[in-house]
């Protein structure tokens, strides 16, 4: 018996922090992983909604950046085509970032291929927005990314949990007070 508590303590142990750096919460989840930079590795942290398939719009930080109130993520909005099929952004194309109705921040797109030949499609604030992006996106009930020139929208988003998941995506890169 002894022996058996052991060996659950242990897999206790090794499965604990994997599950420890994922969390849902509402629509959003927050997440990180560790990577190698050839000179030391760096925890790369994230908070998003979307995906499997679906456009994403996250916050990513690393334990090397400074967090808030001194330094502020940037939103990234992302869409991934099909392989052969490229995806609705286009690059230089205008998006308007919308929460809760209101314009926030104006983007441009540009558009990418991974090694697999797939295209992705990203946009970004500008850095002199971001803490305007972040404070709304964490206060607001919903956000749409829409193409500035036809109104057009591309994606919308639920920002149920994104609070609490930006401030978990803080505290899994140790920049939370």
């Amino acid at each position: 018996m002894k022996r058996v508590m052991v060996m659950v303590g242990a897999l206790v142990l090794m499965t604990g922090p994997a599950a420890a750096d994922w969390a849902e919460f509402g629509d959003w989840s927050a997440y990180s992983e560790v990577m190698g930079t050839g000179e030391d590795d760096r925890r790369i942290c994230t908070a998003s909604t979307g995906g499997d398939g679906d456009p994403v719009l996250a916050f990513t930080i690393t334990d090397g950046d400074v967090g808030p109130p001194v330094g502020f993520p940037s939103a990234t909005y992302s869409e991934q085509g099909y392989r052969g099929v490229a995806p609705r952004i286009e690059d230089g194309q205008p998006l308007t970032l919308l929460v809760d109705g209101t314009p926030v921040a104006e983007m441009e797109g540009f558009v990418d291929m991974m090694d697999a030949g797939i295209h992705t499609g990203k946009a970004a604030p500008d850095w002199s927005e971001a803490e305007t992006v972040w404070n709304a996106l964490r206060q607001g009930n919903a956000a749409e990314v829409r193409d500035a020139q036809t109104g057009e929208v591309f994606e919308e988003f639920s920002l149920a949990g994104s609070h609490a998941a930006t401030l978990r995506m803080l505290d899994l890169c140790g920049l939370a007070d």
